[in-house]
């Protein structure tokens, strides 16, 4: 069964956009895909995260927090909820990939460090990364370079300005400073 749903939230309240989850993805004992509850370590890292910008959650993404179906039942393939409250990230850097050390969308990448990350990048990045994921495979280094692509394209086509959220980002201090 393919799964198409995706869900965005913009959200103030962390209590709320935790609501939006189920679980996490992991395996059960015999090694097959399962969702676990959500442990009360598992929600303070959540409510940290989306304290700082966000929570993204993919059905089937393994450690990955697990998108809760519909009032309908309908299952969501992701979610991502953003805190329209937060200072968010700042682009810090520009990012080589973790697995095979290159850079990616140079260029794009150095037209956001110092800045602040947008909202809109973080949704055209996460989106991106989570388009990949639905259709091709739960790669996290290959849905990232894609992600990273696409994010690059789409602020070129729109003139978007700001951090580019598949560089290296880092917690805007304003953020890092209010009380939890």
């Amino acid at each position: 069964m393919q799964l198409k749903t995706l869900s965005t939230l913009r959200e103030t309240n962390a209590e709320e956009a935790l609501s939006k989850f189920d679980g996490l993805n992991g395996r059960d004992k015999q090694g097959n895909p399962a969702v676990t509850g959500l442990t009360d370590q598992n929600k303070a890292t959540a409510r940290r995260e989306f304290n700082i910008a966000d929570l993204v959650g993919t059905n089937g993404r393994y450690g990955a927090l697990h998108p809760a179906a519909l009032s309908n039942d309908d299952p969501v393939f992701a979610v991502i909820a953003y805190n329209t409250n937060s200072s968010g990230y700042t682009q810090t850097s520009v990012a080589a990939d973790q697995y095979d050390k290159k850079v990616y969308e140079r260029d794009a990448q150095a037209s956001g460090v110092g800045q602040q990350v947008r909202p809109v990048s973080i949704f055209i990045h996460e989106s991106a990364e989570n388009r990949f994921f639905s259709g091709m495979a739960m790669s996290y280094r290959y849905g990232h370079q894609y992600a990273q692509h696409r994010e690059a394209a789409i602020r070129q086509d729109l003139h978007l300005i700001g951090g580019f959220a598949g560089g290296g980002l880092e917690a805007t201090s304003a953020v890092r400073q209010r009380p939890r």
